[in-house]
């Protein structure tokens, strides 16, 4: 999808480490799954992608959006910051704390 829409800079979160150290680290010939983490290395290598390692807690909003793309009938959503029930996932307030002073 990433080289289909031609997207030049492409960051993957995952929240299993060991995928990720499987990715990122070094070959290893004998895994069970050496030719597909190949395939998925070189495939890097084509273009400027990260691999990162992210909390099973900070994946709760990517669980959300996977979840609203299923609803949807659009090709790609692009969000220029955070959709309001992430917040609420990650446990962060919609507004700014009120001082004691506003009470």
């Amino acid at each position: 999808m990433v080289r289909t829409l031609e997207v030049t800079d492409f960051m993957c979160y995952s929240d299993s480490l060991h995928s990720v150290s499987l990715i990122n680290g070094p070959s290893m010939k004998f895994h069970v799954y050496a030719t597909l983490i190949q395939d998925i290395k070189d495939l890097i290598i084509q273009s400027n992608t990260s691999i990162l390692h992210t909390l099973r807690d900070g994946n709760n909003c990517a669980d959300f959006l996977a979840k609203k793309r299923t609803a949807s009938d659009s090709v790609m959503t692009n969000h220029a910051s955070p959709p309001k029930n992430c917040y609420r996932l990650l446990g962060m307030m919609l507004e700014e704390p009120t001082s004691p002073e506003a009470s």
